[in-house]
């Protein structure tokens, strides 16, 4: 399923230091995003497919389980939605972020700055 964020919040929340891509949604919290639990994965370059994928000169940033289900049902609600993502670590480097509180508190004061008196 790929499902489009709103234009005018896209539009809203953008400026330089915010790097816009594409989120993939995956349906596991586990094979999907690399984590190994009892199970081998089912596609092990699944990261290195998506780093080659491009849509409208933009690459997938970021993987997780919620975005298309919630820009969907904000579709079907009559709503907009759109998200940010607080990119935390970088899995084909194997690098993490040394501040992700303050990563995320920074993201969450700048979405609520721009979008608080829509």
């Amino acid at each position: 399923m790929v499902v489009a964020g709103d234009k005018t919040l896209r539009a809203l929340l953008n400026r330089p230091e915010v790097a816009q891509g594409i989120t993939v949604t995956a349906n596991s919290f586990y094979g999907p995003q690399a984590r190994v639990l009892r199970l081998p994965l089912a596609c092990e370059i699944l990261h290195e497919k998506l780093a080659y994928f491009s849509y409208k000169h933009l690459k997938v940033s970021n993987l997780e389980m919620e975005t298309a289900g919630i820009y969907e049902l904000s579709k079907l609600l009559e709503h907009r939605a759109c998200s940010m993502n607080a990119i935390l670590a970088n899995r084909k480097l194997r690098s993490f972020s040394k501040t992700p509180q303050k990563t995320i508190e920074k993201m969450i004061a700048y979405v609520l700055e721009k979008t608080l008196l829509l």
